[in-house]
């Protein structure tokens, strides 16, 4: 399975890319996982956008959002019916070869659910914060070993 990696700035997203990725964050975090809140939260606009591209549809997504003084990650999804096939795994090695070209001196964090800490720690990430409930889902922040 070849997945084609496609990385845009917001104002460069076509209008179809971008009513797909909202839509599968709609499916994934709204309808699969019944957590209920405002995705449209105003960083999407300052965000740089990494698709994954399988047979012309969007089978992975995250967004990476430069901040002032570090870079997070946020908003990884993964489709239900492309799970299991190591796409999250790909395409986060794909986003952090593109993250350390493009923000080589920043500090890198996310917001994991708690049970993707394990995951995310195979990347070089550590728990930086307890658990807390963001949305009715435990989360745990975690930062990227330099």
């Amino acid at each position: 399975m070849s997945v084609t990696y496609v990385l845009k700035k917001f104002c460069d997203l076509t209008l179809y890319e971008l009513y797909e990725i909202l839509k599968v964050r709609q499916e994934v975090f709204v309808i699969e996982q019944q957590c209920f809140y405002l995705d449209l939260d105003d960083k999407d606009q300052e965000s740089i956008h990494l698709q994954g591209i399988y047979n012309e549809k969007l089978v992975s997504y995250l967004r990476i959002i430069p901040e002032k003084d570090k870079v997070k990650i946020g908003r990884v999804i993964t489709r239900k019916e492309m799970r299991g096939k190591k796409i999250a795994r790909a395409m986060m090695d794909h986003a952090l070869q593109k993250i350390a070209q493009m923000f080589p001196e920043q500090t890198l964090e996310l917001a994991a659910q708690e049970h993707l800490q394990d995951f995310y720690s195979s990347f070089g990430f550590d728990a930086i914060s307890d658990p807390y409930d963001e949305d009715g889902i435990m989360h745990v922040d975690m930062r990227k070993n330099k």
